[in-house]
C-alpha cells in the first residue's frame, strides 16, 4: 500500500493522521496541520457537509520532534538562561 492509499484508508476508518519531523520538516508538519488542514475543514462551504467538517477538523496532528539529543540540548540551554 502506498502512502496516499494508506492515508485514504485511515481517514475512511476514522483514524488520525500524524505528521512528524525534526527542524524544518517539523515546522512543515505543524504547518500542514495549522495552515492547511484546519482552515480547510473549518471553513463553511456548501461543498462540505457539516457533519463531515466537524469529524475531519481534528483528524490531523502535526508534531515537531528532535529526539534525545535535542531534548538534552534544550535542557542545557534552558538551564543556562537567566530570567
Amino acid at each position: 500500500m502506498d502512502a496516499v492509499e494508506g492515508m485514504k484508508s485511515a481517514m475512511r476508518d476514522g483514524k488520525r493522521l500524524y505528521f512528524y519531523g525534526c527542524g524544518a520538516t517539523g515546522r512543515l508538519a505543524k504547518q500542514v496541520e495549522s495552515s492547511f488542514w484546519r482552515p480547510f475543514w473549518s471553513r463553511e462551504t456548501p461543498l462540505l457537509r457539516e457533519e463531515l467538517r466537524k469529524r475531519m477538523v481534528d483528524k490531523c496532528v502535526g508534531e515537531m520532534t528532535g529526539g534525545d539529543r535535542a531534548l538534552i540540548r534544550c535542557g542545557i540551554e534552558k538551564s543556562s538562561v537567566t530570567w
